[in-house]
């Protein structure tokens, strides 16, 4: 599945609000627009897919994938302790160094 951008202005400096959302309200606030892939993997913008959003205990977490088929994503995860966030790239199941 394949997010759109949504029409925001900047998304790569957006993030969703508590109440943008409204199954998953302000366990989504926080998390970016969209994410960059980096160079390597041809820098290009992906958009969140609400269907992978998992929630457990202290950490949240969800895939990003580029508007057209690509063998690359990325995962988002939110540590509440210590309040940080981390992002994972992939090229298939293989993580990018």
């Amino acid at each position: 599945m394949h997010a759109s951008p949504n029409f925001v202005t900047n998304p790569q400096r957006e993030t969703f609000a508590a109440d943008w959302h409204p199954q998953l309200g302000e366990r989504l606030a926080g998390f970016p627009r969209c994410v960059a892939l980096p160079a390597q993997a041809g820098g290009e913008l992906c958009w969140p897919d609400f269907a992978t959003f998992i929630e457990d205990g202290d950490c949240r977490q969800m895939m990003y994938y580029p508007a057209e088929p690509s063998d690359f994503s990325a995962l988002m995860i939110f540590d509440r302790l210590p309040s940080s966030f981390l992002c994972r790239f992939y090229c298939d199941e293989q993580a990018l160094l």
